[in-house]
């Protein structure tokens, strides 16, 4: 069965050329939803993919499968209905290694390939088919472990090397990639030296169903029990890794001398190391009390802690795409972010923008987005008109468009 998609031409579907007799569709891998990063990125935009993928399904004729993983990550197996698959709720998983899903992954896809021939997408491009004859096509991230490699990688003599070959190996057997953003783009081309040509870059969207404005009843005596209660607070959301800029933050954040008005949240597993850390440089700056660490969010209430935030910092040394900067403009939050990888390229002018080590310049950012009513009121209306721009209907046909782009080569 041909697949369709969207001709960015036009805006209309339209059919792909048939291929042979044996294509049947998409194989659309669904695995990383068994594994921790179900809570990441990658689970984000697994779920929000399939949730644009069932919006144009509606009146439309393409086929997409899914390939899921059964929980102890020893088994495949075949989802007809993906959206609903994704529907699940989400927990935190335990144990579930990613290292384990690689290998399932080269082990046992051969065998459902032949089951259902047609051209395989790996939402997480760590770890492919073993067999070469499988045409499959995949989504880049980032390449955060090859860009930061001092804080990511072994410091091993020519480790970086053996995994940028590594990397190289693995995107150049790809019929074709598809990069989260410019930014990533940059990185397979100038750092994997894969062809321009080859790359396709689709942004993700945001669910609007779950990120807005409206504020549901009682969410703020629901978040008081994580969060604590006691006024405003400047929100971080996110991990702990190195390359997060949590130290300039809270530096930023005494020297504001906010903290006799509002709280600094920070929320996320940020590492028992990390916490450490930040508490103790808290404790040195005398703010202690105002710095709150509230640890895993559930799910649900994520939405409700970017409402009833005053302001959102999201200061990052790189990343891919920054899904948590567009999920907090569509819930109408003053944010600052920073420059220097893709988190600008998203924010557009809906965020204000400071880059990574500069307190100063953090300091005074704070205090504007805090006090300035008339500035507050600008920033919120601009990234409610930006996250406005992300769908996942648009992330799914422009992925239509890429899959379509394979199959008539």
């Amino acid at each position: 069965m041909p697949l369709e998609g969207v001709d960015m031409r036009t805006s209309g579907i339209v059919t792909a050329s048939p291929g042979p007799e044996a294509w049947r569709g998409v194989l659309l891998d669904l695995t990383p939803l068994e594994t921790i990063s179900s809570l990441r990125g990658i689970g984000r935009y697994v779920r929000g993919l399939t949730s644009g993928l069932e919006q144009l399904s509606r009146g439309h004729r393409f086929r997409v499968e899914g390939v899921a993983a059964t929980a102890d990550l020893k088994q495949l197996f075949l989802v007809d209905d993906p959206f609903a698959y994704c529907l699940r709720p989400v927990t935190a998983p335990v144990s579930k290694s990613p290292a384990r899903r690689r290998r399932l992954i080269r082990s046992q896809m051969a065998s459902l390939a032949r089951e259902r021939p047609g051209l395989l997408h790996l939402a997480d491009p760590n770890g492919v088919p073993a067999a070469h004859s499988i045409p499959f096509t995949l989504t880049c991230h980032d390449l955060i472990p090859l860009v930061l490699h001092r804080d990511y990688l072994p410091p091993l003599p020519f480790w970086q090397n053996i995994y940028g070959a590594v990397q190289r190996a693995r995107y150049r057997r790809a019929r074709r990639v598809l990069a989260v953003s410019h930014a990533t783009k940059r990185d397979l081309i100038e750092r994997l030296g894969i062809d321009e040509a080859g790359v396709d870059v689709v942004w993700h969207g945001v669910d609007h169903d779950r990120f807005h404005t409206r504020p549901a009843s009682h969410e703020r005596t629901e978040l008081d029990e994580i969060i604590g209660s006691g006024g405003p607070y400047i929100l971080y959301l996110g991990a702990g890794d190195a390359r997060k800029d949590l130290t300039t933050l809270v530096a930023a954040f005494a020297d504001s001398g906010l903290a006799r008005d509002a709280r600094l949240i920070l929320a996320g597993k940020l590492g028992i190391k990390r916490t450490r850390a930040l508490t103790a440089q808290a404790r040195k700056l005398r703010i202690a009390d105002a710095v709150h660490f509230s640890g895993y969010v559930p799910e649900r209430l994520i939405p409700a802690l970017y409402r009833q935030a005053a302001a959102h910092a999201f200061l990052s040394r790189y990343e891919g795409f920054g899904l948590p900067v567009i999920e907090a403009l569509a819930c109408g939050v003053p944010t600052i972010t920073s420059t220097g990888s893709s988190l600008d390229e998203v924010a557009g002018d809906g965020a204000l923008v400071v880059a990574c080590g500069q307190q100063d310049a953090l300091t005074a950012t704070l205090k504007l987005v805090m006090y300035d009513t008339d500035r507050r009121t600008q920033l919120i209306q601009r990234g409610l008109a930006r996250a406005q721009t992300f769908t996942w209907r648009k992330c799914a046909e422009e992925t239509i468009a890429f899959w379509n782009s394979v199959i008539r080569t």
